[in-house]
């Protein structure tokens, strides 16, 4: 009877192990996007992002949320660092280039669970959500383009 409670409580600990381990692994991200007008009317936009998790797994999960999102022609991602013997922290970058029709706004956006624990959350679901709005701009007469922004995903308290 002893032996069948060790091995219930073993894999009760290993089943608790394995939820704690993958329960709180989005650190942050982070996403620019850079617009090109084609002769035809339609635009070129070249999305880049950042992304952190406590393990890497590179996959593009990017949707549509709402507006024209276009065609996605191209999608390249790769690791860009991650923390001394794998543990702790993982770094992605990637660049997708939509074609767009015309410059109304969209939205991509990237969810899944679960944020990582910190002084400020208790872990939970997670979203990465970009407006994007190619509108011209009045002072350039060029589309808008979203600010470049050169910090870490990671957010911590």
């Amino acid at each position: 009877m002893s032996i069948i409670m060790s091995v219930s409580a073993l894999l009760s600990a290993l089943l608790l192990l394995a939820s704690t381990a993958s329960a709180a692994h989005f650190y942050g991200g982070s996403m620019t996007f850079d617009p090109r007008k084609n002769p035809d009317g339609s635009y070129r936009v070249d999305i880049r992002f950042k992304e952190a998790y406590h393990s890497c797994s590179m996959g593009d999960s990017w949707s549509c949320g709402s507006g024209n999102c276009g065609s996605r022609s191209t999608y390249v991602s790769g690791r860009l660092d991650n923390s001394p013997n794998g543990g702790g922290w993982c770094q992605t970058e990637g660049v997708m280039t939509r074609t767009v029709s015309n410059n109304s706004p969209f939205q991509l956006h990237k969810s899944s669970c679960c944020w990582i624990y910190n002084t400020v959350s208790n872990g939970g679901n997670w979203r990465l959500l970009t407006h994007i709005d190619l509108g011209e701009r009045s002072d350039t007469s060029k589309p808008n383009r979203s600010p470049v922004a050169t910090t870490l995903p990671i957010v911590r308290s």
